[in-house]
């Protein structure tokens, strides 16, 4: 008996994969998107293998590659794995993004990418191999560091690649690297981790969502609260006290004065909930916010203490509460945004010392609704007193090192007797004049600013009132001008302080004009 030929009834499913396709490769494909149209493909079975492939040869931009490699997870490896061997050496049109993406899929399906002929693409992404991660794990915090301060170089595409990787790894610090992830403020970069965190099938991961849901940033909570149902579903639950923080509040913190150049030092310490204690160490300046971080951990009481005692002589430590130096990371962290200085990769990796809930960006201003300003800036007596301050500890180093102070002492020197005692009345009056108008009167804003923040930490460390007021004083004829900034005691102390260092630093041989161009703000940054 004749056979029959078989009658294609798979055409109407293939073109409506056809339109899924296209709708996968749209820009604005959101998350939810995503998932409907995993849903179908995987409905459809075997068949959509072949037109998905098809689409793999085609596209060439690496965010798209990498929705069309989630499908492909959905499937066997023995029925796509062969074909993507060879779409990956034989596609000469890709970017490093893309090639980034189908390296990384390749190797987790467990071909060895440091070998030929993969190593040759390898080296042309100059991404991170799953050998060269498991150094990086092995080294533990201490090679965090190095990896994120790489990490935030690379492309969004290649970022994602590492995530995901990050995600197949057996080592226990890979979970720890990827909850570090989540407190970068790269909006994708958290939807990435917490997505990876769905498929990581361990009880760490999903201790890292319930914590994230219950400290994080409440815009990805429905993204957090899919990943967890996802793991639950698995049989997957977070421990008991995953949720809770070892201890709600620092063990100790403290800040230093701003120094001239309007640097800091912000110290937090608390227990890390193992019996020792966590320490961050912070750098922040009154443009650019944290510029460098630090952290120790594990230290014992007593090394704690020590530790502390040998920061405090270094940078005049002063010992503050716990809401007031969280006020002052918050602002810094918010001129970092502002400025778009990179906040150090030191700061992500030990940030974890912090409450999580403390720690939104948001600008300071002074609290002196006790003081009656009015009265403190028409006050002659606080106005005549204010080159005082250059004696107290919360000004010492007060001195201004920009190159255009050692271009008046340059022209100092080559005056009567080199010195400014040698000098005519009117000599030594157009020094400082032109002092105020190059030095003074640009940053006057600044230079006030830095008085506010002095009088409050005056305030917060319990200083007498008076001292307080006179520091008020400087900072409200700074920027009232009562007198001219010629007449201003303040002013000229501060003036005649930033000469000295400029001369002395001369003697010694030290210019910092020739390392100005290294800095964007032009001051010496030490």
């Amino acid at each position: 008996m004749a056979g029959f030929a078989r009658i294609d009834t798979s055409l109407p499913q293939r073109s409506s994969l056809l339109r899924l396709f296209k709708k996968l490769e749209r820009e604005d494909l959101s998350l939810d998107d995503m998932e409907k149209i995993a849903r179908q493909v995987q409905q459809a079975g075997r068949h959509a293998i072949p037109p998905l492939m098809r689409r793999v040869r085609k596209v060439t931009t690496g965010t798209v590659l990498a929705r069309y490699m989630y499908l492909l997870d959905l499937f066997d490896e023995e029925s796509w794995l062969d074909d993507l061997v060879r779409i990956t050496l034989v596609r000469t049109d890709l970017g490093i993004d893309a090639k980034t993406v189908l390296l990384a899929v390749l190797e987790r399906c467990g071909i060895d990418i440091e070998q030929l002929p993969f190593s040759r693409l390898l080296k042309e992404v100059g991404g991170c191999s799953a050998t060269g991660l498991d150094g990086v794990l092995a080294g533990g915090e201490a090679d965090f560091v190095p990896f994120l301060e790489d990490f935030v170089c690379f492309s969004s595409d290649s970022q994602v690649a590492l995530i995901r990787r990050l995600a197949t790894m057996e080592q226990p610090a890979a979970v720890s690297l990827l909850e570090i992830l989540l407190g970068f403020s790269d909006a994708e970069l958290v939807r990435e981790v917490l997505i990876s965190l769905g498929t990581v099938r361990r009880q760490s991961a999903a201790s890292i969502l319930l914590r994230f849901l219950r400290y994080g940033d409440g815009t990805f909570r429905s993204l957090a609260e899919r990943s967890l149902r996802r793991l639950s579903f698995l049989g997957i639950d977070p421990e008991q006290t995953a949720a809770e923080l070892p201890d709600s509040s620092p063990h100790l913190a403290a800040l230093s004065p701003i120094d001239g150049t309007g640097f800091r030092s912000v110290w937090f310490s608390r227990w890390n909930g193992s019996g020792g204690l966590d320490v961050l160490l912070l750098q922040t300046h009154e443009t650019c916010g944290i510029t460098e971080a630090t952290g120790y951990d594990g230290l014992t009481v007593h090394g704690h203490d020590e530790l502390f005692r040998e920061i405090t002589i270094e940078e005049e430590l002063l010992r503050v509460s716990s809401d007031y130096a969280c006020a002052i990371l918050r602002d810094a962290l918010y001129l970092n945004a502002d400025s778009r200085f990179p906040i150090p990769a030191g700061f992500h990796v030990w940030r974890r010392v912090l409450q999580l809930v403390a720690i939104t960006p948001a600008p300071y201003v002074p609290d002196f609704s006790g003081f009656d300003l009015d009265r403190i800036a028409a006050s002659n007596l606080l106005l005549e007193t204010g080159d005082t301050l250059f004696d107290e500890d919360y000004l010492a180093g007060w001195f201004s090192a920009k190159g255009r102070v050692f271009d008046i002492v340059d022209e100092l020197a080559h005056l009567q007797g080199k010195a400014t005692s040698d000098l005519s009345v009117n000599g030594f009056s157009a020094l400082l004049k032109r002092f105020m108008r190059e030095i003074i009167i640009p940053e006057k804003n600044r230079i006030a600013r830095r008085l506010f923040l002095t009088a409050d930490l005056m305030k917060s460390t319990g200083r007498e009132r008076e001292i307080i007021e006179r520091t008020l004083s400087a900072a409200l004829n700074l920027v009232n001008q009562k007198v001219p900034y010629l007449k201003n005691p303040f002013l000229r102390r501060f003036a005649l302080e930033s000469l000295s260092f400029a001369r002395d630093a001369l003697a010694e041989g030290y210019d910092p004009r020739k390392h100005e161009s290294e800095w964007s703000d032009g001051e010496l940054w030490d």
